[in-house]
């Protein structure tokens, strides 16, 4: 409690300093552009679930699917591979797509993938899980890709490298808070379930030691002898996949509400290759992508750009 209070206060201290500042380090002003702000909400949201999900993935893998440390990596190939296809077809697509449609729909996948999560058992085949991360990190493409450019390019010319630090701040930062947050959730609904179903007659130390993770209960129940170590490996298990489930649960309200978010912040800039003139937005003669000669939308600058940053 003392060090969040403590990172508050400097916080605040640091905003009130970056206000005074001629150049400061973080332009608050940036704050202002409707796009930068949702990508940025967007993508630190999305971050947040996909930390989540992997620190849970592969303990499911390695400890509920008995899977070897290889055959848990390899299990995430597939996933990676269709992430870095959705990333790399998100620009192309974004010609002929409003970026808020197209990155809507592709969070609907992602929603599908976490589906899956929360439909996981103890003794569901890691193919489940497999297809489920494939699908949520497919899902995730458009938004990884077009959201960091619609980041950048929706700063001055002269801010985008602070903009651009900006989007990279917002990764790191929602993937080690998705740990904290919707990880201990999904712990929380662990030690809850296994405190239930945990069997009867565990030294002090070994209901600790359950109680803590996975892997504590994995090796308590190789030291029991019998039946009691199968029933507490069973029971320590199917409380986990609990864990699966709570962050699928949660997955999938959050990617519903930053889908939301993004068509409520993000519908009116067009797609990148709209047609010139005519009603349809397009760029016009200035090369504006809004078809603003004036460079503004709506009293702000909206000028996402077409290309993937990765």
């Amino acid at each position: 409690l003392t060090a969040l209070i403590t990172g508050i206060l400097i916080g605040i201290l640091f905003i009130r300093r970056q206000k005074t500042l001629k150049d400061p380090l973080l332009d608050l002003s940036l704050f202002s552009s409707k796009a930068l702000s949702g990508a940025l909400v967007s993508l630190l949201a999305f971050s947040m679930l996909g930390g989540a999900s992997l620190l849970f993935l592969g303990q499911f893998f390695q400890l509920v699917s008995e899977l070897t440390p290889l055959q848990a990596g390899l299990a995430l190939v597939p996933g990676l591979v269709v992430s870095i296809a959705g990333m790399s077809f998100a620009p192309s697509l974004a010609r002929t797509i409003r970026p808020a449609y197209l990155i809507a729909g592709g969070l609907v996948v992602s929603i599908a993938g976490y589906l899956l999560y929360f439909l996981a058992e103890a003794d569901s085949s890691p193919a489940l899980l497999m297809t489920g991360f494939a699908l949520a990190s497919l899902g995730g493409g458009p938004l990884v890709s077009l959201g960091t450019n619609l980041v950048v390019g929706s700063a001055p010319p002269e801010k985008a490298g602070s903009a651009a630090s900006l989007s990279q701040t917002s990764n790191e930062f929602g993937a080690g808070l998705g740990i904290a947050v919707v990880g201990t959730l999904g712990m929380a609904v662990y030690r809850d379930e296994i405190s239930d179903a945990m069997p009867a007659g565990l030294p002090a130390g070994a209901v600790a030691a359950v109680e803590e993770s996975l892997a504590g209960a994995v090796s308590e129940a190789a030291r029991l002898s019998g039946g009691a170590g199968d029933a507490l490996l069973s029971a320590a298990r199917g409380a986990f996949a609990g864990g699966v489930n709570a962050v699928g649960l949660t997955a999938m309200i959050l990617m519903s509400v930053i889908a939301l978010t993004v068509i409520a912040l993000l519908r009116q800039i067009p797609a990148f290759g709209a047609p010139q003139g005519g009603d349809g937005p397009g760029q016009d003669a200035s090369g504006d992508p809004s078809g603003d000669p004036s460079g503004e939308q709506s009293g702000e600058r909206e000028a996402p750009v077409a290309s993937a940053t990765g």
